[in-house]
């Protein structure tokens, strides 16, 4: 595929260098920050010759697997149902999904285990590419039910919610079947298999 380069890419470039010496928090939000911001610009410069045959039609249930930064694992799934099929962009080959979901979390703070159940939703906007890959940015909110002290809050209340931001790419096996990886707050990084 060829690529053609934007100007925006080089300004965006530059954005993503400089987020990673200034002094926004260090660690994971801000390597995923940077990741999200790059990848982009690199989407907004790239030639539109995209193949529409592997991307999944209709809704798509997914169910993963996640290990998230603070020792804790958990499993989970999604639906993601298209709203927008045919994208925003003129001559690209996108789509905007909506993303509802559950995860539940075993996390280990200070030598306490806990349970935290976090529904979600998310708005997914799937770039596809030639075969077999496509990638998608995703923002959204979590509800987060769980024990007080799980280490994000210092109040006493036991629901809170949190800004849900990641990015994740597909690798496609057949016309219904693609590997997802994706990497975000508040669930890390997650496996999983749509279908």
């Amino acid at each position: 595929m060829a690529l053609e380069l934007h100007p925006l890419v080089a300004m965006i470039a530059l954005s993503t260098d400089l987020l990673l010496k200034s002094s926004y928090p260090r660690g994971l939000p801000r390597l995923l920050l940077a990741a999200a911001i790059l990848a982009s610009g690199l989407l907004l410069g790239a030639s539109a010759s995209a193949q529409t045959d592997h991307a999944i039609g209709g809704v798509r249930p997914e169910v993963h697997g996640s290990v998230g930064g603070h020792g804790d694992v958990g499993a989970g799934f999604r639906v993601d149902i298209p709203i927008v099929p045919e994208g925003f962009l003129t001559g690209g080959n996108d789509e905007l999904a909506l993303s509802p979901g559950l995860d539940v979390q075993f996390v280990d703070f200070d030598g306490h285990d806990h349970l935290l159940v976090i529904p979600q939703l998310a708005v997914q906007w799937n770039f596809y590419f030639r075969r077999p890959w496509s990638v998608f940015p995703e923002l959204g909110a979590a509800v987060v039910f769980g024990s007080s002290h799980h280490g994000y809050h210092d109040d006493d209340v036991d629901v809170h919610v949190d800004p849900l931001f990641a990015f994740g790419a597909r690798y496609h096996f057949s016309s219904r079947n693609a590997l997802v990886l994706r990497a975000g707050f508040p669930s890390g990084f997650q496996v999983g298999v749509s279908f």
